[in-house]
């Protein structure tokens, strides 16, 4: 099978001789590590198995198998032989770092490509959800100026049209002072010309 990202065979070693993308190579040791925690259980006294991978395929056989035929259907494309499956973001016990963490401590450890690619997924969905934070908080930030900019504007028009009535007013006042005044001037100097004759 041509992989995209050939692993050494000390890595394939691991997961029983398979070439399997990321997401297959977590399930198998998930199934591994599933299988451990039972025999434990049965007896505690027991030791760990020290059997190779080879015998625990049968836990992701059809699982591999179906995951195989999509790859050597995706291989008439050479766009897609390129790309690399990843695992989607942790959602149970079983995806979390601490059972990354145990899986490394209580069986034989993660290879160095897998547990590098772990990390960095992982230190990627904290970034995601870092940014995703952030940009709520600024959205919200946004709304909330943008929330006062309106009310701002009201109270803004709201004084202009206060200001406006108030000028009319007082303009129409002096109209009619000044008008009146005329009048008054007007029959103050016919009263004098009136005297005079």
């Amino acid at each position: 099978m041509v992989c995209a990202f050939n692993k050494p065979d000390d890595v394939k070693r691991k997961v029983g001789g398979q070439t399997l993308c990321l997401l297959c190579t977590i399930n198998f040791k998930k199934a591994q590590f599933k299988r451990k925690q039972h025999e434990r259980k049965k007896d505690p006294q027991k030791p760990p198995s020290t059997t190779t991978p080879s015998t625990n395929t049968a836990a992701v056989g059809n699982r591999s198998l179906k995951h195989r035929d999509r790859h050597r259907d995706d291989e008439s494309s050479a766009s897609k032989k390129a790309k690399l499956d990843l695992p989607p973001p942790p959602s149970d016990a079983t995806s979390s770092p601490q059972f990354f963490s145990t899986l490394t401590r209580d069986s034989q450890p993660i290879d160095l490509i897998s547990s590098n690619h772990l990390m960095e997924t992982d230190r990627l969905y904290s970034e995601i959800a870092s940014l995703k934070k952030q940009v709520a908080q600024k959205e919200q930030g946004l709304l909330d100026k943008d929330k006062q900019i309106c009310q701002l504007k009201a109270e803004t028009m709201e004084k202009e049209k206060e200001f406006r009535t108030k000028f009319q007013s007082q303009l129409k006042s002096h109209s009619d002072s000044v008008e009146s005044l005329q009048v008054r001037s007007v029959l103050h100097k016919s009263l004098k010309l009136k005297l005079k004759l």
